[in-house]
């Protein structure tokens, strides 16, 4: 697994956990820009 995608899924995870909605949010949007870039490099 993409090591990039393994630190936004624990950071999700952390923010789930504790409920921080700042944390989740940037865990969210850091996502997205990974979907993204994979799209670009295919």
């Amino acid at each position: 697994m993409d090591q990039t995608l393994m630190a936004i899924q624990t950071k999700f995870t952390i923010a789930t956990f504790i409920g921080d909605e700042k944390m989740f949010r940037e865990a969210v949007d850091a996502y997205k820009k990974w979907i993204l870039i994979l799209k670009l490099r295919s």
